[in-house]
Parts: structure tokens; C-alpha cells; sequence
């Protein structure tokens, strides 16, 4: 799991916004690492990773850390 955070750390850091696009059409989930733009007028995506062998609730997990909605479990504001 710290290989995932030191990939989602190095994500972050390049120019483009990241996130994460969970696909289930397939027997088991995939996580996409990818940025959107534009070019030309059209939306391209460009894909930096996958993420496999994870269970459809932890990718959404780490797409919700993606966004930035994760509260660390010590804070006052976690459940």
C-alpha cells in the first residue's frame, strides 16, 4: 500500500490534474490513473497507470482520496 501512496504523491505533483476512473465492465474492477484535456476542441485523456487485484470499495476509496475527501481516522471529523 505505501507503493500506491508514493504513486499517488508523484501524480499529484506533475502538471495536470489526476484522478481516478473506476472501470467495472470487466469480472473485476479497474482503477485508470488519468488526466483530462482538451485538444483540438476534444477531450483526450492520457493514462499514467492502472491499478488491479483491488476490490471495487478500496478503489473507490483511493479515488476518493483523488479528490481530496478523506479524513485521516484520528481527526475529530471521522466517524
Amino acid at each position: 500500500m505505501n507503493q500506491l501512496l508514493c504513486i499517488i504523491v508523484a501524480m499529484k505533483a506533475k502538471s495536470r490534474r489526476v484522478h481516478l476512473e473506476i472501470q467495472k465492465h470487466r469480472g473485476n474492477p479497474v482503477g485508470l490513473i488519468r488526466s483530462s484535456f482538451r485538444k483540438d476542441g476534444k477531450v483526450c485523456h492520457a493514462t499514467y497507470g492502472r491499478i488491479t487485484g483491488l476490490s471495487l470499495e478500496q478503489l473507490r476509496l483511493i479515488q476518493a482520496a483523488f479528490q481530496g475527501r478523506v479524513v485521516p481516522e484520528d481527526s475529530p471529523e471521522a466517524l
